[in-house]
């Protein structure tokens, strides 16, 4: 009969061993919540010393190497550092600007790399740079109009030291030529629509350079 009770679940022993009040049973009660504690005081015993055992993130620290490899443009390895500064301290603007700000040279998405950078400069963080790296991901993203504004104001914001360790003309003369560039472009007309297979739509190329 305990063998039967040991299948059983342990609500259900609980509920007869209140019944029948047997030691047998009643031990065998007692011995699996006794199990349950000792099971459930481990791993709490195990989370506790896991979490403390974790190392603790000094933030002035890790912000020193993040600024020195931003400083020295080394975008993918500081994009790494601001990304663990955001995930920790969210809070500081200066992090999350430079997250967004190096993301444009590590990832692909440019809007997600703005977002970041705008939400900083709307939290209070108006350092000259913002202007020039909201000018890259703009022009980046072909937008060349909007980039010119945004070096422009640069070059007229920043000190003598960052102009010169920066390439703000270089991008300046190519945003213009981007601009120029998209203004000479005419709009397509199609003169003539014809449907063919994948196999032989080749042939109906006119490579005639006088068109």
């Amino acid at each position: 009969m305990i063998c039967e009770k040991k299948n059983l679940s342990y609500s259900e022993n609980l509920r007869i061993w209140a019944k029948l009040q047997q030691k047998s049973i009643g031990f065998v009660v007692i011995k699996m919540n006794f199990a349950q504690k000792i099971g459930l005081s481990i791993l709490l015993s195990l989370s506790f010393n896991l979490a403390w055992s974790q190392p603790k993130v000094d933030e002035k620290a890790l912000a020193e190497e993040a600024n020195i490899l931003f400083n020295d443009l080394e975008y993918d390895a500081a994009y790494a550092k601001y990304s663990q500064l955001v995930s920790l301290y969210g809070s500081n603007p200066l992090y999350t600007f430079r997250f967004g700000a190096s993301s444009i040279f590590v990832t692909v998405d440019r809007e997600k790399s703005l977002a970041f950078m705008r939400d900083a400069i709307k939290r209070g963080y108006n350092d000259a740079e913002v202007h020039y790296y909201v000018a890259k991901a703009l022009h980046l993203n072909y937008k060349f109009s909007e980039a010119l504004t945004e070096y422009q104001a640069f070059e007229a914001q920043a000190d003598k030291k960052t102009l010169s360790k920066s390439d703000v003309k270089g991008q300046i003369v190519t945003c213009k030529s981007g601009i120029n560039l998209l203004s000479s472009i005419k709009d397509i007309q199609v003169l003539e629509k014809t449907k063919a297979d994948i196999a032989t739509f080749f042939r109906f190329y006119n490579v005639d350079e006088s068109i």
